[in-house]
């Protein structure tokens, strides 16, 4: 009769050694599922902070076309405007800037004030002209800067237009022919803790004279 009892495995053991591989089955399951939580947790961040920089972007660039339209259309510029000593109208440009409206340059030939005598980062002061859009108090001195509402509810999108003298391809033969060349930078700075966007433009375009 002893034989027949040889190799036999008591239930018990059975049971206690399958409930072992049951909880670690369990537990490696468990662990695999909150790291796929995490993963996705982490996915769902950066999807949401991309999709909202797109946003911030977006209403960077809607600044950005109001303030070339406004450019065109609502300053009414001339062409005195540009010179510093005539301009006698709100759409002064100077240094630094007023209301967003900046030229860092001067006039070589101040008596006949033409296109062709208009420089920037003047030779006799021997110094690098003036990023106005790289300066913090720029955009942090009220009335440097200019400001355009683009949605109700979030910050206004502030700007500044840089004249950069005139281009054309007649200004050196026929001053009379240059165009007022423009660099046009916005800020947008977000009420919330994402990165502020700045995008910048040339524009040139034909004045009234």
């Amino acid at each position: 009769m002893n034989s027949n009892l040889e190799g036999f495995t008591p239930i018990q053991k059975q049971a206690g050694a399958a409930l072992v591989v049951a909880l670690v089955l369990l537990a490696a399951i468990t662990v695999i599922g909150i790291s796929n939580m995490q993963s996705s947790t982490l996915e769902m961040k950066m999807i949401n902070a991309q999709k909202q920089r797109n946003e911030n972007f977006a209403i960077a660039e809607a600044g950005l076309i109001q303030v070339e339209s406004a450019l065109v259309n609502d300053l009414d510029l001339v062409r005195d405007d540009l010179f510093t000593d005539r301009c006698s109208t709100g759409s002064c440009f100077t240094d630094p800037c007023t209301g967003g409206l900046c030229f860092d340059g001067s006039y070589t030939n101040a008596g006949a004030l033409d296109e062709l005598d208009c420089e920037i980062a003047p030779n006799a002061t021997a110094v690098a002209r003036e990023n106005y859009w790289a300066d913090e108090t720029t955009w942090t001195t009220a009335g440097r800067h200019g400001a355009v509402p683009v949605i109700d509810g979030l910050p206004d999108v502030k700007y500044t237009i840089e004249f950069l003298c005139f281009v054309g391809e007649n200004i050196y033969s026929d001053p009379s022919t240059g165009d007022p060349l423009f660099r046009i930078t916005v800020l947008y700075e977000p009420n919330t803790f994402e990165q502020p966007i700045m995008l910048q433009s040339m524009y040139s375009f034909e004045i009234s004279r």
